[in-house]
C-alpha cells in the first residue's frame, strides 16, 4: 500500500531581493523539496508554494485577525494574482521536475461586517487572501 508523509522543510522562506512572485514561488517550491531529500528514500517528495499579490504587494498570511482584515479591505474590489508552484523529487533517480501556474482571481466589494463574519467563522490566520 502506498503511505503519505507530511513533512516540514528545512529551509529559510524569506524572499529575495526585488524578487518577483512568480519566481518566489518556483524557488520555494523547489528549496523545500530538496531540503528534505537527504532524509528520505526511495520516494517521491513533493515541495509546493503559493504567492499571492494585489496591486503591486504581495499578501502574506495575516496570522492576527487586524491584519487580516486590513489585507482583505486591501484587495476588496481588486484583482489578486496567485502563482503556484509544485516541485516533484525522484529521490531513487534524483531527477526534479517542477511547474508554475498562475490563477487571476477579482475579489468583490466588501463591508467591513462582512469580513469580519468570514474571519469569525473560518479563520484563515494562515492563508493570504
Amino acid at each position: 500500500m502506498n503511505s503519505f508523509e507530511a513533512v516540514d522543510p528545512l529551509c529559510e522562506e524569506a524572499p529575495l531581493p526585488d524578487e518577483l512572485p512568480r519566481a518566489r514561488a518556483g524557488r520555494l517550491a523547489v528549496l523545500k523539496a530538496t531540503s528534505i531529500r537527504d532524509q528520505l528514500e526511495n520516494c517521491l517528495i513533493i515541495g509546493s508554494d503559493q504567492v499571492a499579490e494585489c496591486r503591486g504587494r504581495i499578501l502574506h498570511k495575516p496570522g492576527t485577525s487586524d491584519q487580516a482584515v486590513t489585507d482583505l479591505l486591501w484587495s476588496a474590489g481588486h484583482r489578486i494574482d496567485f502563482w503556484t508552484a509544485v516541485c516533484v523529487l525522484d529521490t531513487r533517480t534524483g531527477k526534479v521536475r517542477s511547474a508554475i501556474d498562475h490563477t487571476r482571481v477579482w475579489m468583490r466589494e466588501c463591508t467591513q461586517a462582512e469580513i469580519q463574519r468570514y474571519l469569525t467563522k473560518d479563520q484563515p490566520w494562515s492563508s493570504a487572501a
